[in-house]
């Protein structure tokens, strides 16, 4: 075990994937056998959200805090409260990441970087103001880090930002045959219907839809993008059924500093086949181009799926 141990101690913070898959193998045997050990949980949940795999990090964040977060290295805590509440963000769960990001400030108020996260879940949660002034307390917790004469500029912008700039995004997207349009509560049934088939999640990063909460979840996901002036996910619908949703489009930042875009999309079975998605992306990136500077364009599926790769 004491050879598992080190091994362990050597790939947990490794920069490469394939070091950190390894070391969830060897954790995973560990913690068979030391059930009890914190810290190797919060390994495994770093090593899990070092590969993307957040709801398998999730529920090695709270194995952690389960067992005691004072049972791992008094420097690794302030961390530990990021990974576990920028976590339950990325995995929406908004409410809890606030919780545990604000209760943990108590404990270590001189760690910025708590701050910072906890505004990207407050940002989330549309609550831009209280987003802007965590930022703006991380910022002025950096030491020896000065605002240069803008304080006033800032304070104006933590006052507006709710309504400064204003974003717009169309209503609707027209294309031959199609309407792209916002996805309302009335298409619930309808995204049921699809994504409950696994035949479309097969390639996808999301499971068969279970029941009518899933689909809500995909709902509630989008109108918070809505408001962020984001067009994803967009329904797909036809000119002459507008109400009756077939799939979904959408694009988000993959580097808004960069200015490069990812386009996503999923569509009934019953649809397929009819170049019914390369029409909906044709007129979503002319959207994209049309009212955004963006410089690169990419989508991406696994390597099975020869249906989307033809799309692409």
């Amino acid at each position: 075990m004491n050879d598992i141990k080190e091994q362990i101690q050597n790939l947990k913070n490794s920069k490469s994937e394939g070091d950190r898959k390894e070391c969830i193998f060897l954790l995973q045997e560990y913690l068979s056998k030391f059930h009890d050990d914190a810290q190797a949980w919060f390994d495994l949940a770093g090593c899990y959200d070092f590969i993307g795999d957040e709801v398998s990090a999730e529920s090695c964040y709270k194995k952690t805090y389960e067992l005691g977060v004072d049972k791992i290295p008094a420097d690794q805590r302030a961390g530990f409260f990021v990974g576990y509440g920028s976590t339950l963000r990325n995995n929406l769960k908004f409410a809890e990441s606030g919780e545990v990001l604000k209760s943990s400030l108590h404990s270590f108020p001189k760690y910025p970087a708590l701050d910072i996260f906890l505004a990207f879940t407050l940002y989330s949660e549309k609550k831009y103001k209280s987003a802007s002034e965590n930022l703006f307390r991380a910022v002025s917790k950096i030491d020896q880090k000065v605002f240069d004469g803008y304080e006033r500029a800032i304070q104006w912008y933590v006052e507006n930002l709710e309504s400064h700039p204003p974003k717009k995004i169309p209503d609707t997207i027209e294309t031959e045959r199609l309407i792209l349009r916002h996805i309302e509560d009335h298409d619930l049934h309808s995204i049921f219907e699809y994504c409950s088939n696994p035949e479309v999640s097969k390639f996808t990063t999301w499971d068969p839809h279970k029941n009518l909460e899933d689909s809500q979840k995909l709902i509630s996901y989008a109108k918070t993008n809505y408001q962020r002036g984001l067009s994803e996910p967009l329904a797909i619908t036809f000119k002459e059924n507008p109400d009756k949703l077939i799939g979904t489009v959408g694009w988000f930042w993959n580097s808004e500093i960069n200015k490069s875009i990812e386009i996503a999309f999923a569509l009934s079975p019953a649809f397929w086949g009819q170049g019914i998605v390369v029409e909906a992306c044709g007129g979503l990136i002319n959207e994209a181009l049309n009212n955004n500077e963006i410089l690169r364009i990419t989508s991406r599926c696994i390597a099975e799926n020869k249906p989307s790769a033809r799309v692409m």
